[in-house]
């Protein structure tokens, strides 16, 4: 359990990402090969084949809390939130309602795009995985304060999830008279590795030397070849002893199917408007991990060590295992792009992302094309944080690469690279032969 404690603090703590989606910079560039991804009513303007396993790699990660949040500077030193030193006030003040953090990568193995008459057909092959953490203001409360102001606490959902796929991909994208183009993509997903936590309620009564306890939730999952014992004499889970198997033979952990649904309208010549829905589906997993928390009150000995406390607080029973089933996160994007002069345009986008963190994102985009490069630069705002950033796609001969990035304007600890405030980081690059 403690080994569970520091991971999902690291993920907390040190910025560790927030769901993800494909780069989105180069959503109205013409050599971006792959934002068919974003929407299916794109196409690429000339055929193409990915360089193995180098195509297109891209990791977004974003926090809406910073280290500032949690670690401050008290004579000279670093001291975390639960020091003495750092007031109840001082805490309170910049404390999110809701912490949230996540990471999502996607590594594409292989890919190809090529024209037969009047459709454009697009086959991938990718490995995807992400991660999700959604901690409630409530958790740090009762951990900084204690029974200074009350001596019941009521904790919140707290959510997290972490799954690792393979998406197999076939899309096709064709003209409709014209001004209208539509496309569609779907796609077969190989389920690798897959773990939930759900923690509906807690509800402590502290009083004395022990607490009273009652919780409510869930962890499931299927982490292929994982061995989790139970705590000696018990039937709790013991995480920090998890151990995989010497002989492990791969296998899948689950089988799923989504779809991705596009469109493009050209009413002007110097006006496009785009919408597109993504990944509209899920994966079914079968089970070999579930806990249930206890839901019977349940009496805690205190501890000076926070640690102890919530080793003792977050323990699940071993239970029969159970098949899930998870959507993947839904992204509906809209678009507008407005032809200023030759060669150069500007582009309004808007991104709703639902799934276990639903947010918001609306961003500018400024493109120019100057003979083989295409190139954009980009702002957007969020609840993670102002954005810039750009993208650059360069098409000379029959080789094509591209690089993009973005983050929010924040300010990094010393030289470290670690966010002091919420932070929006993204990064991709591919190279690809075209003709």
């Amino acid at each position: 359990m403690k080994k569970l404690i520091i991971i999902l603090g690291a993920v907390l703590f040190m910025a560790a990402a927030a769901q993800a989606q494909e780069p989105q910079n180069g959503y109205f560039l013409r050599n971006d090969l792959y934002r068919f991804r974003l929407n299916p009513g794109f196409r690429p303007e000339k055929n193409f084949v990915s360089i193995p396993a180098l195509g297109n790699i891209s990791t977004n990660f974003s926090t809406n809390a910073g280290f500032r949040n949690y670690v401050f500077r008290k004579d000279g030193k670093l001291v975390s939130f639960m020091h003495p030193s750092v007031s109840d006030e001082e805490f309170a003040e910049i404390l999110p309602s809701v912490n949230k953090a996540g990471v999502r990568i996607d590594h594409t193995i292989m890919a190809a795009g090529f024209r037969r008459g009047f459709i454009y057909h697009t086959i991938d092959v990718s490995l995807k995985s992400s991660s999700n953490l959604y901690v409630p203001k409530e958790l740090f409360e009762f951990m900084k304060y204690g029974n200074t102001y009350q001596d019941t606490y009521v904790i919140p959902k707290t959510k997290a999830d972490f799954s690792s796929y393979l998406e197999f991909a076939y899309g096709m994208n064709m003209k409709v008279a014209g001004m209208v183009s539509c496309g569609a993509r779907i796609k077969i997903l190989a389920g690798l590795a897959n773990a939930r936590a759900d923690i509906d309620r807690i509800r402590i009564d502290m009083s004395g030397d022990s607490w009273k306890a009652k919780a409510e939730g869930e962890i499931s999952g299927n982490i292929p070849g994982a061995v989790i014992p139970t705590e000696n004499g018990t039937d709790f889970y013991d995480f920090g002893e998890m151990d995989f198997e010497n002989k492990y033979s791969p296998k899948l952990a689950g089988l799923g199917a989504a779809i991705d649904l596009g469109a493009t309208f050209t009413p002007l010549s110097y006006l496009k408007l785009s919408a597109s829905v993504t990944d509209l589906g899920g994966i079914s997993w079968n089970g070999n991990i579930h806990g249930i928390m206890d839901s019977e009150e349940t009496v805690i000995e205190y501890s000076d060590k926070m640690g102890d406390n919530l080793e003792e607080l977050y323990k699940f029973h071993k239970a029969e295992d159970i098949a899930t089933f998870s959507m993947l996160p839904v992204t509906l994007r809209v678009g507008v792009e407005y032809t200023m002069a030759t060669n150069f345009t500007f582009g309004l986008l808007g991104a709703y992302h639902t799934g276990r963190l639903n947010w918001f994102e609306t961003r500018g985009s400024l493109n120019a094309k100057l003979g083989i490069l295409d190139a954009a630069l980009c702002a957007g705002v969020s609840e993670f944080g102002i954005n810039y950033g750009g993208m650059a796609a360069l098409d000379f001969g029959p080789v094509n690469f591209f690089i993009s990035a973005e983050t929010a304007a924040t300010r990094l600890a010393g030289n470290y690279c670690i966010p002091l405030e919420k932070c929006n980081l993204s990064v991709a690059c591919g190279l690809n032969i075209t003709w």
